[in-house]
């Protein structure tokens, strides 16, 4: 039988999170451990700018984009939080990602499969696909594609390198006019501009680590609440949050992993709240809950 949690016994937690205090404590710790997404002012000025950009008419080369940021930095979980937000948007978003790509299709093969159209040999041997693509485009009000791991794509052979950025200038030139946002590493920048065409379209966003500043409290702040912890973690104990900050400059993955690890071992161990101990020693925390480690000691801030 169901045990009812007083409405004031976990004020320090996000109430819709309030029935994970119903589970065994093994349970509550793995739940922990599980993903979800904590908005905070760098991401939602990202993707209010992508909807600025598709929204804009009347230019001759649709504007496009390449958002780059180091390994953990978030890129994936931008493009994610991007494809539910856009979902209600009247302009339409196509997502690929060249990561998840079990068929081995090239970028080309994944748009023309996202659009719904027959990639097949013979298909492409009978058929102008442009003016497929050219209505569906139209009739769907498709503004953009968002390409995740785009550097996958641009770190190939010199004649696959070259027909993808053929593609990429062809989706946001006229006979299209989509709006490209690329997503990548640093490499995928350096390729994409190296083109004195695509150097004139993409705007770059660089998706940066957190300063040791506001922002940061109150994204651990914010992530924090969502825990389901029995106790308030101490977050005006600005020792503990600068041992957080310098174990995982600031990048965002190794801030939510350092976050869920300490919160997992805080259930198991009967702290319920997260503690300067824990933080410090993460590595070991890593190592109990078979978690891979970001961090190296030449990234930290010094």
């Amino acid at each position: 039988m169901a045990v009812d949690i007083e409405v004031d016994q976990y004020v320090h937690v996000n109430p819709k999170r309030h029935s994970l205090f119903l589970m065994s404590d093994d349970d509550r710790a793995r739940a922990c451990r599980q993903d979800f997404w904590v908005s905070h002012p760098a991401a939602n000025d990202l993707i209010k700018k992508i909807h600025v950009m598709l929204r804009i008419e009347n230019k001759v080369q649709a504007p496009c984009m390449v958002c780059c940021g180091v390994g953990g930095s978030g890129k994936t979980s931008h493009v994610q939080r991007l494809m539910a937000e856009s979902a209600d948007w009247e302009q339409k978003l196509l997502f690929v990602s060249m990561h998840q790509n079990p068929n081995n299709y090239n970028l080309k093969q994944l748009i023309l499969t996202k659009m719904g159209l027959d990639i097949s040999r013979q298909a492409r041997a009978s058929s102008n696909i442009t003016p497929q693509m050219q209505e569906i485009i139209r009739r769907e009000n498709i503004r953009g594609v968002v390409i995740d791991e785009v550097h996958d794509a641009l770190t190939l052979t010199d004649l696959q390198q070259r027909i993808n950025l053929s593609l990429l200038k062809n989706l946001s030139g006229s006979e299209y006019g989509l709006s490209v946002f690329a997503f990548g590493v640093g490499d995928a920048q350096i390729v994409l501009r190296a083109d004195p065409q695509l150097a004139r379209r993409y705007a770059v966003h660089n998706i940066k680590p957190f300063n040791y500043d506001n922002d940061f409290r109150n994204f651990v702040a914010s992530y924090i609440n969502y825990l389901p912890l029995k106790l308030r973690t101490n977050l005006s104990d600005q020792a503990m949050l600068l041992t957080l900050y310098k174990n995982t400059g600031g990048v965002i993955d190794n801030v939510v992993k350092a976050l869920q690890a300490s919160a997992s071992f805080a259930v198991l161990s009967g702290d319920e709240r997260i503690k300067i101990e824990h933080i410090m020693g993460i590595e070991h925390l890593f190592e109990m809950f078979g978690m891979a480690s970001g961090y190296s000691d030449d990234s930290k801030p010094k």
